[in-house]
């Protein structure tokens, strides 16, 4: 019975150093998944805001190509009207 009673005693002790293992281990994980979950939120903001510089690029270079555009448009329609009034 001395015998059971000391076997029953230190599967409590072990089982209560596990729990005690267990516990450090779910702060830890916890801490971990914070720092992931701040990491993940640090680079969705920063896709975004690439997502948003480019599209604000291309609508530039959409605006200077248009741009350019109507240049030469202007630049063809001022050599033709002068090579009108020259004929």
């Amino acid at each position: 019975m001395w015998k059971q009673l000391g076997e029953f005693f230190k599967h409590v002790l072990f089982l209560t150093q596990e729990v005690q293992k267990n516990q450090e281990d779910i702060r830890r994980l916890t801490q971990e998944m914070k720092e992931l979950n701040r990491a993940v939120e640090r680079l969705t903001y920063e896709i975004h805001r690439v997502s948003e510089r480019e599209t604000h690029e291309r609508e530039t270079l959409a605006l200077r190509l248009e741009n350019e555009r109507l240049r030469f448009e202007g630049r063809l329609l001022a050599e033709r009207l002068k090579k009108e009034q020259d004929s």
